[in-house]
């Protein structure tokens, strides 16, 4: 526990400082805005202090075991990212020197300083939940839905006595003990940072506090929340836990909001019981009008089970609390393309790269609304963008897609085959393997593939009903029957 409340690490070279925990990098005080695989690399540079950084050092830092992605283009990407952030040149190097065929070196000195998370003269800034997705797991897309929103502060002690601020919409620590308070607020903050080590470090300070209370439900409430939104584990074993935590942190405090929310996912995702869902999400909701994830989350679950007025009014009452959160964006943009309105998915996208043209998010948003536009050169555009940000598998197998609309099918299906070998583990979750494989017009695989999507409950199959990448399915007994089985509640007029 010592360990992980250790003071916040603050990096100053030359005239930048950043702060380690929080991600925030500042020019002469003013925020310079940086994240994903380019900010990653940053901390790799700083915590050399001069040494040099091999290539292969990055690769694995950044993009580890079997990823799939081209190294030497993400690497060289992400610097030029980097040294476009700190104004450096790498014909005239000022910050960072490249090592021909080895790597590179900070050729400024660095000095390291500690900042105490407690001190409300110097808390951490609000994190902005649509930082760059990088190193996602194979399924970030739930993930992506669902990543935690609103900004956490750190000011644990004057959280402990003083009214919850207007701006937060999470639970509200119950507990006297300021370490609990901190180590709580700190996992709820990693949670939102959406990246591998962040989501695994969030999970490290939730367990942390729970070990010096146990009763703490609202740190219940964030381990539902990591076990909810954890793809590296089968959606089973991952569920199960997410289900345990969140009646856990109910059966120490009812009137918890996050609890129900979190609960209401379960059965959304886990269970494919649409009605506890909804009850859950209601709950939440009476308890907290103004908890804007559970508007979000209710507005996704309202759209794949096809109650597309409901669902505008959801994410409509989100994006009024919160305008200018990414997830909300991104949720909106996820109900008007599954309602079939592309246009206004892109535009929505569209804004979300203005918002932020470093979150992969609002890139991959236009890629799969170009394709449905009938526009594929602007989709593989965007989904090289959003590559070069954070390479994931899913990425990849959207990227397929747009070449198959390109008439480049050799090469969509040998990306598919590569992702889904027939020996070895899967990279992709099967529905989004089904909705590829849809796309590139090879209905008898996609099929296949819904089929074992189903006997590993995947999550996913919640849009089964209502995406449109399935059109091409929609006559076929098969996927009828299974349709069948989930036992959707009936649609209502849109």
């Amino acid at each position: 526990m010592d360990a992980l409340l250790s003071p916040r690490r603050l990096a100053r070279f030359g005239v930048f400082e950043l702060d380690v925990h929080t991600g925030d990098l500042r020019k002469a005080g003013r925020r310079v805005r940086l994240g994903g695989q380019p900010l990653r690399m940053l901390e790799l540079l700083l915590d050399r202090e001069g040494d040099l950084l091999s290539r292969e050092e990055i690769q694995a830092a950044l993009w580890p075991g079997d990823t799939l992605v081209d190294v030497e283009h993400s690497v060289n990407a992400a610097m030029k990212r980097l040294r476009a952030a700190l104004g450096d040149e790498a014909e005239r190097p000022r910050f960072i020197e490249t090592v021909p065929r080895r790597g590179y070196r900070l050729l400024v000195p660095v000095t390291w300083h500690a900042l105490e998370s407690t001190d409300p003269g110097r808390q951490a800034p609000a994190q902005d939940p649509s930082r760059p997705v990088a190193n996602q797991r194979p399924g970030a897309h739930r993930m992506r839905w669902a990543v935690v929103s609103g900004a956490v502060a750190l000011g644990a002690v004057l959280l402990l006595w003083s009214p919850a601020p207007a701006w937060f919409t999470g639970a509200r620590p119950r507990t006297t003990d300021p370490r609990v308070v901190e180590a709580y607020l700190r996992g709820r903050h990693h949670l939102s940072r959406g990246t591998e080590p962040e989501f695994a470090r969030g999970r490290q300070y939730l367990e942390a506090a729970l070990a010096l209370d146990p009763r703490h439900a609202p740190s219940h409430a964030g381990l539902a929340d990591y076990y909810v939104l954890n793809d590296s584990l089968p959606p089973a074993e991952s569920l199960a836990l997410a289900r345990s935590h969140a009646e856990r942190a109910i059966a120490i405090d009812d009137r918890l909001a996050d609890a129900h929310v979190s609960l209401g996912y379960v059965r959304f995702y886990g269970d494919w019981d649409w009605a506890g869902a909804e009850t859950a999400f209601q709950r939440a909701l009476t308890l907290d009008p103004a908890h804007v994830r559970a508007h979000r989350w209710f507005a996704l679950a309202l759209a794949a089970t096809g109650r597309r007025a409901d669902a505008d009014a959801a994410i409509q009452r989100a994006l009024a609390l919160d305008p200018v959160a990414m997830v909300n964006h991104d949720a909106a943009a996820t109900i008007h393309f599954n309602a079939r309105r592309f246009a206004e998915a892109a535009r929505v996208a569209r804004s979300m790269i203005e918002l932020d043209r470093f979150d992969v998010r609002g890139y991959e948003h236009l890629a799969l609304a170009s394709i449905q536009l009938g526009a594929p050169g602007e989709a593989l555009e965007a989904m090289d963008t959003a590559l070069g940000l954070a390479p994931t598998p899913m990425l990849e197998a959207f990227r397929a897609m747009a070449l198959g609309q390109l008439g480049r099918h050799d090469e969509a299906r040998q990306v598919l085959d590569g992702l889904m070998p027939d020996e070895g583990p899967p990279r992709l979750p099967e529905v989004i393997h089904a909705i590829a494989r849809a796309a590139l017009g090879q209905r008898d695989r996609a099929l296949e593939a819904l089929d074992r999507a189903h006997a590993v409950r995947d999550p996913y199959l919640v849009l089964l009903r209502v995406t449109p990448w399935f059109d091409p399915l929609r006559d076929d007994r098969r996927y009828q029957q299974l349709v069948e089985r989930l036992a959707f509640p009936p649609l209502t007029a849109p």
